[in-house]
């Protein structure tokens, strides 16, 4: 009983998953860490794409003039001409074309409808999920009040 003579129920506590068992509300809401560099490209690539010989990152490079913009291997950047001999890639074309593939093979309409499925699926679990943690405390001050 309270000070004020209220009667105040106890209700179970849901056990929560923790962080090491799989599906943890933590690693679940864990934002991915990027290279502080990748994160404030303004190019859309740069880090992301990779060099086929070398597997080393492609990154958005200016030319001198400051007019143009490539994508070139971190290998080429760093160790300097010889190391690799994958061509400075063209920024806007090579963008362009990454976008064109996404949209024409990925973002299609039979994988949006897909994607909106699951999503609907997994958010009714959740509604239900919420529901049912819900619905348990209100039965129990349900009882105990129309008990009094």
């Amino acid at each position: 009983m309270s000070r004020c003579g209220w009667r105040t129920p106890s209700l179970p506590s849901c056990p929560r998953k923790s962080s090491t068992e799989p599906g943890g509300l933590m690693e679940a809401r864990a934002l991915v860490v990027a290279h502080p560099r990748r994160a404030a490209s303004p190019y859309l690539l740069s880090g992301l794409a990779r060099c086929e010989p070398c597997n080393k990152a492609l990154t958005a490079a200016e030319a001198k003039s400051g007019r143009y913009t490539y994508y070139v291997c971190q290998s080429l950047l760093k160790q300097g001409s010889g190391t690799c001999d994958t061509p400075r890639l063209n920024a806007k074309s090579f963008e362009d074309i990454i976008v064109s593939n996404i949209r024409d093979h990925i973002l299609t309409e039979s994988n949006i409808r897909d994607l909106v499925k699951l999503l609907d699926e997994e958010m009714d679990g959740l509604a239900r999920e919420q529901r049912q943690n819900l619905w348990i405390p209100s039965r129990l001050i349900w009882k105990r009040s129309s008990a009094s």
